[in-house]
């Protein structure tokens, strides 16, 4: 395929010179503003189902609470799984293969079902175990574990779409996904208020919702697949208009051997990318207990206040996602293509861009630390708390920014056993020296001031260590279109 004739994708790939930074910084931007717009759907989408589920009453609550740990390693194999679908259909797009993709898609979303099917079936024994570890009795015991079980069940309904999502924007297609974004939480949040608040049904509409708009996602797929000239099925391949002009087609005796190429560049990429990033979302889930397991001897506001800070954190975090993200869909695409010298400019104008965004995030937090807890809660025991925390921990929002970014940078580019190392020697490290602080002067507000310094200090670590990392990579050639040459 030409790059002319993919809608959507105007860069060009050419390694006949060095790729200008101007031209970088537009190419990551292109690609992270709707990165950004599209996670942005989704926590608003999820804010609006945990305000829903208030209205249902303080059960509802507890049992979406005590939820919380279980939805974490959910979200980390759909992530991984997401990432995986970016990486793999992000060299398939450079090397203009397009003719592979459906081998691919067709080999995530198996291997995605066998996952989520494995994962609800430890959900379902897990479970009535969790609740009770966190205290959890009789009637809500018994509400959380069936919540926990259909949860897990929902979950596989929600693969195919989101291979699909990873696809359109591996593919440069991001726009795109703010449809699927939309389309998912319209869905769930229509659904859950509907169905879940006014027809009376409670919080087991969570579930039901999940799996209709897993449906819903997969039924706008073939759609939007179209719209990026992405064919994800041999189909679609066939009536691609696009792919049948000028272009050398595969013979169809050679088909099985290219399919299970793909295939196998599919499995060694969740292995290699999709494995890594779902140990670092179970590392957060960790974090986020083992620190509130250090908070748990103070007064209950250091706890409510950290809690509310993760939830401003996790909004706060979305451009370093969406810039990592772009940074590694373009750096597989231009290496795929053989462009692999494009790859420094490319982290530069990254870096330059990720280090403006958290310069003006950070600045704000300084600002109004007051102002937001104000607006977040209306007690002002816990406004004050979380005034405190904000006030101290959000101007390392700077560094925790740029190594969140040089983190998913690591990851996609097949150094995720390092960022899992990274990772988890930082929590260690954080919490644990903050722990024994906070205790020893009986202050909450020391282990803040511990993570705060450990966000910024970590900053002087991976920076230059990942752009070490990225100019080695720049001087290994890409599979240059070849897709047996599954190694970036």
């Amino acid at each position: 395929m030409s790059q002319s004739s993919a809608r959507g994708v105007t860069a060009d790939f050419s390694d006949a010179e060095p790729l200008r930074f101007r031209e970088a910084v537009r190419r990551v931007a292109s690609l992270a503003a709707p990165l950004s717009v599209a996670l942005l759907v989704a926590a608003v989408a999820q804010f609006a189902v945990v305000g829903l589920l208030g209205h249902l009453g303080a059960d509802a609550v507890h049992v979406r609470s005590l939820y919380v740990p279980i939805s974490f390693c959910i979200l980390a194999v759909q992530e991984g799984l997401s990432i995986s679908s970016q990486v793999v259909f992000a060299r398939l797009r450079g090397a203009e293969r397009s003719e592979r993709a459906p081998a691919a898609f067709r080999r995530l979303v198996t291997t995605g079902l066998a996952a989520t099917v494995v994962l609800a079936l430890v959900v379902a024994t897990a479970a009535p175990l969790v609740g009770s570890a966190l205290g959890a009795e009789g009637a809500r015991a018994a509400a959380f574990t069936s919540f926990a079980q259909l949860m897990g069940i929902a979950t596989v309904f929600t693969v195919p779409g989101t291979v699909a999502v990873g696809a359109l924007r591996g593919w440069g297609r991001p726009g795109l996904s703010i449809v699927m974004a939309l389309v998912l939480a319209v869905t769930q949040v229509l659904g859950v208020w509907i169905v879940g608040d006014l027809a009376g049904l409670g919080i087991t509409a969570v579930p039901i919702f999940v799996a209709t708009a897993g449906l819903a996602a997969l039924a706008v797929a073939p759609s939007l697949a179209k719209v990026a000239r992405l064919p994800l099925t041999k189909r679609w391949l066939s009536v691609d208009a696009t792919l049948q002009r000028g272009e050398q087609r595969t013979p169809a005796s050679e088909w099985d051997d290219e399919a299970a190429a793909i295939a196998s560049l599919a499995t060694r990429t969740l292995l290699a990318v999709g494995v890594p990033v779902a140990l670092s979302y179970m590392l957060l889930t960790a974090a986020n207990l083992a620190t509130m397991w250090v908070l748990a001897p103070f007064d209950g506001y250091a706890q409510t206040a950290f809690g509310i800070g993760s939830t401003v954190q996790g909004v706060i975090i979305v451009p370093a996602i969406a810039v990592g993200s772009a940074a590694g869909v373009l750096m597989h695409q231009h290496s795929a293509a053989g462009a692999d010298r494009a790859l420094p400019s490319l982290f530069r104008a990254a870096v330059a861009i990720v280090v403006g965004s958290y310069a003006v995030l950070s600045a704000l937090m300084v600002l109004t630390p007051n102002l937001l807890a104000g607006l977040l809660v209306a007690d002002s025991r816990i406004q004050a708390a979380l005034a405190e925390f904000l006030a101290i921990v959000g101007p390392s929002y700077f560094g925790l920014g740029i190594v969140l970014f040089l983190l998913t940078v690591l990851e996609q580019l097949r150094f995720g056993a390092l960022a899992v190392t990274l990772n988890l020697a930082y929590y260690a490290a954080s919490i644990g020296l903050g722990a024994l602080m906070a205790h020893s002067t009986g202050d909450a507000s020391t282990l803040f001031r511990v993570l705060a310094i450990s966000n910024l200090t970590g900053l002087g670590l991976l920076l230059p260590l990942t752009s070490i990392l990225v100019r080695r990579r720049s001087r290994r050639r890409g599979f240059a279109g070849d897709p047996r040459r599954a190694e970036p």
